[in-house]
C-alpha cells in the first residue's frame, strides 16, 4: 500500500517580467528602458529557452503547477529579484525593492553581518523565517567569475554562496543572539552541510577568540532545530544530511519553473527512495516546510 504525503514546496519561483515590476515603480524609474532582457544582468544565457520552456509569472500558472504535482501549497521566491543584492545605485535599489515587495510580498536575502542585525531582530520579533537564496551567478565573486562557461559558474555559485553565508551567519553569532529565528538555506542541496559543519567546528576549535559571541560549536547551532536546508530529490548524501543535520530540518523544494528543476518528478523521486524512512519522507515533503514557514496545519 502506497504512503500518502502532504507535499509543501519550500522554494518555488515566480518568473516575473520587467513589465510586471515596472508597473509598481515610482517615477521617474518607471520610465526606464525595458530593453535589458536581451542583455542579461550577468552576461550568461541562463534560461535555455530553446530547451526548457516552463514559465510561472502569474497565479494561474502556479495553480496549474500545484495541481500537476499534487502539492498543497508552495512558498515562492523571485527570479530577477535574486539579483537585487548586486545593485550599486542605492536609491534605485530602494525603489526596486519597494516595487518587488508590492508585487510579490517578498523580502530580501542577507548575510550575517552586524549591519543587518535590525533585520534579524525584526524577523525574530515577528516570528517569521529568513530565506537565504543563491542567485546562480558569478556576480557573487569567490573566483566564480573566472569561468568561461555558465555550466562551471552555475555548478559553483549556489554552493559557494551558501557556504559563505552560513559561515557569516554562524560566526557572527546570529543563532546565539536569536535562537528562535528560523533560517533556511535554499537551492544548494543539503549534502554540503555536514562537511561545512565539521569544517567550521575545526576552525572554531583553533580560533574561538575570533568568534566571541559563540558559546557552543558551530555544528551545535546548526543542529539546534532552527536552521533548515532544502534538498535535491536525488542527492547521494541526503541520508547523511538527515542524520548529521537533523531530519526535522531538511525541506523539499521544487525550484519550478527554473530550467534546472525536475518537478513534478522530484516528488516521486523522494517518495520512491529506499535509503530514507517513510517518516523522513513525510517530514521532508511537508511537515518540515510547515514548521519552517510557521504554516497552520
Amino acid at each position: 500500500m502506497s504512503q500518502s504525503y502532504a507535499v509543501l514546496d519550500a522554494d518555488g519561483h515566480v518568473t516575473e517580467s520587467y513589465e510586471q515590476i515596472a508597473r509598481y515603480l515610482d517615477e521617474p524609474y518607471r520610465r526606464r528602458s525595458l530593453t535589458f532582457p536581451l542583455y542579461t544582468a550577468d552576461g550568461w544565457d541562463r534560461r535555455l529557452v530553446d530547451k526548457f520552456h516552463d514559465w510561472a509569472g502569474t497565479a494561474d500558472e502556479w495553480l496549474r503547477a500545484l495541481d500537476t504535482g499534487g502539492m498543497e501549497l508552495a512558498v515562492l521566491y523571485p527570479t530577477l529579484g535574486l539579483f537585487m543584492s548586486f545593485l550599486k545605485d542605492r536609491e534605485w535599489a530602494v525603489r526596486l525593492c519597494r516595487a518587488y515587495n508590492t508585487l510579490m510580498h517578498e523580502g530580501t536575502h542577507l548575510l550575517g553581518d552586524e549591519r543587518f542585525l535590525p533585520v534579524y531582530e525584526e524577523a525574530d520579533r515577528l516570528g517569521v523565517m529568513l530565506g537565504i537564496h543563491a542567485s546562480g551567478s558569478h556576480l557573487g565573486g569567490a573566483g566564480v567569475d573566472l569561468f568561461s562557461k555558465f555550466i562551471q559558474a552555475h555548478t559553483c555559485s549556489h554552493a559557494f554562496g551558501q557556504m559563505r553565508q552560513i559561515t557569516s551567519v554562524v560566526f557572527e553569532g546570529i543563532p546565539e543572539r536569536f535562537p528562535r529565528l528560523r533560517i533556511a538555506f535554499l537551492e544548494a542541496g543539503c549534502g554540503w552541510a555536514p562537511y561545512w559543519m565539521e569544517r567550521m567546528d575545526d576552525e572554531y576549535a583553533k580560533r574561538a577568540e575570533e568568534a566571541p559571541t559563540l558559546t557552543r560549536k558551530p555544528s551545535d547551532y546548526i543542529r539546534g532545530g532552527s536552521i533548515y536546508f532544502s534538498c535535491e530529490a536525488d542527492e547521494w548524501l541526503l541520508p547523511q544530511a538527515l542524520k548529521l543535520v537533523g531530519e526535522n530540518q531538511i525541506v523539499y523544494a521544487s525550484d519550478f519553473p527554473h530550467w534546472d528543476h525536475s518537478f513534478p518528478g522530484s516528488i516521486d523521486e523522494i517518495k520512491e527512495r529506499g535509503d530514507i524512512t517513510d517518516t523522513q519522507k513525510r517530514k521532508i515533503l511537508g511537515e518540515n516546510t510547515r514548521r519552517l514557514y510557521g504554516l497552520k496545519p
